[in-house]
């Protein structure tokens, strides 16, 4: 049997969170097929589209290297990536369903050679309000599901986001559950293990006998970050003792910080 080849692109780099998916992916693959993973290995450029630069010699998967190219001068999710000519040499790319990066629409010109094109991940941005979808937005995500229908194969983040590809008239027999792929077991091993330190770090902050909520992620739009903050609000008016904690970075910090403000805290 000729050895099949997978292309996987995921938000334009390599993300720490991903790698040990990627790894256990190498690990027990069937060995008919091989797999590279989409990265810039510029650490300039790569760590303008996510902040923690993965060292491709560090990890142990295949990488396809690829350059950057930003197609806007203020949004840094807007590129062409150098992949779009070799993708024509793999069987199946598989890229995550973001289509702000135009190589992942590009790549699909690949179907006229008999390749096969697969998606990953969410089936459409649900998490802004009717007011904030302009012309655009409505527009790119009419175009993306045209994408999907075309596809070959989707990965479906859960259960839920599987019936919202049925609902857009994706064939059952083309969509398959992979979890959202973080490893849950290891990192509750992690958090058991700081138990001392966690304590250390209530007392350090004056935290002992509070009720302590921990957002950790990104700070974007969609995360719906006004909706956390709101019911926060909302809470510490009859539950005092809540304290909410916010790490990460992203367009929505000063929101957040004008919110701490205004809250007193």
């Amino acid at each position: 049997m000729k050895e099949k080849r997978v292309l996987i692109a995921q938000l334009n780099v390599l993300t720490p969170y991903r790698l040990r998916f990627y790894e256990l992916l190498e690990e027990r693959r069937p060995r008919w097929w091989t797999f590279d993973v989409v990265h810039d290995t510029d650490p300039d450029r790569a760590k303008q589209i996510f902040p923690v630069f993965v060292d491709p010699k560090s990890v142990g998967f295949p990488i396809l290297p690829v350059r950057t190219f930003f197609l806007s001068r203020t949004r840094r999710d807007r590129v062409w990536q150098t992949f779009f000519l070799k993708a024509r040499h793999y069987d199946l790319v598989v890229t995550d369903t973001y289509i702000k990066n135009l190589t992942y629409v590009a790549v699909t010109f690949w179907k006229i050679l008999g390749k096969r094109r697969g998606y990953w991940g969410i089936s459409g941005n649900r998490f802004l309000f009717p007011h904030e979808q302009g012309d655009l937005f409505l527009l790119s995500e009419k175009f993306k599901r045209s994408l999907f229908r075309i596809s070959d194969i989707i990965f479906a983040y859960t259960n839920g986001e599987k019936r919202h590809f049925l609902e857009l008239g994706i064939p059952e027999s083309k969509i398959v559950v992979l979890n959202n792929t973080i490893d849950v077991h290891e990192l509750h091993k992690d958090y058991m293990q700081l138990a001392d330190e966690r304590d250390g770090i209530r007392k350090r902050l004056g935290l002992e006998g509070r009720d302590v909520i921990l957002y950790l992620g990104r700070l974007t739009k969609e995360k719906r970050l006004s909706l956390l903050l709101e019911a926060f609000k909302e809470l510490v008016s009859f539950r005092p003792s809540a304290y909410l904690i916010i790490a990460g970075g992203g367009p929505e910090r000063e929101k957040v910080e004008q919110f701490a403000k205004e809250l007193g805290s």
